[in-house]
């Protein structure tokens, strides 16, 4: 879907692409109370010593919600015995929100 113009507002959409242990779930649209949901339950059971990549670099906006999501997927990380990545547009809005909550002590900030 990238490069796709998206004409209509408030287009949401995960992608998951598994290749060999590592996981990649692409996020386009805004993360917030109605859509983070769908990213949680798209991040399935990852191998041990597993690897999973999110994709934010087609978020315009996430709020605490996602904020709290992404801590929770990083805790199920550490708890099964996977690895979490996040890549982003650094400087962006989403960027400086995980700066901000402190997600770069604790993920892998990629971009």
């Amino acid at each position: 879907m990238r490069g796709e113009p998206r004409d209509a507002v408030g287009e949401f959409a995960v992608q998951v692409e598994h290749v060999g242990e590592r996981l990649l779930v692409e996020v386009i649209g805004e993360l917030d109370l109605l859509t983070t949901p769908a990213l949680t339950q798209a991040v399935p059971d990852v191998p041990l010593g597993g690897h999973c990549v999110i994709d934010l670099r087609e978020v315009p906006f996430m709020d605490s919600t996602a904020v709290h999501a992404l801590i929770a997927v990083h805790q199920r990380a550490c708890d099964e015995g996977w690895t979490l990545a996040i890549l982003r547009v650094p400087g962006s809005l989403v960027d400086r929100l995980l700066e901000h909550c402190g997600m770069s002590a604790r993920v892998e900030l990629l971009g």
